[in-house]
């Protein structure tokens, strides 16, 4: 919902400060188990250097500032599960 990505996006910046937030929930939202993979797959598409043509934030003309090292990866879903995982390049 509009009002739990606010809030999640308020809670990162909180725990991380003024980072760049992206969102693929448009494009994988209802995926169900696959949206955790093709996350993934997004997440190292962006640390290889991979930026987006189209909006993609909360923004709506957010774009990376640059070449991400690390990436933070939040899946919530039905029925209360929630998971992150921070991926680094190496």
């Amino acid at each position: 919902t509009k009002l739990g990505d606010e809030i999640e996006l308020q809670k990162i910046r909180e725990l991380l400060g003024q980072v760049d937030v992206v969102s693929n929930k448009w494009a994988f939202g209802h995926t169900f188990g696959a949206s955790g993979i093709l996350s993934l797959i997004w997440a190292g598409w962006l640390l290889d250097g991979w930026s987006p043509k189209i909006p993609l934030a909360y923004q709506d003309s957010h774009q990376l500032s640059s070449i991400p090292e690390t990436v933070m990866i939040n899946a919530i879903g039905f029925g209360g599960s929630a998971v992150s995982i921070i991926l680094k390049k190496a």
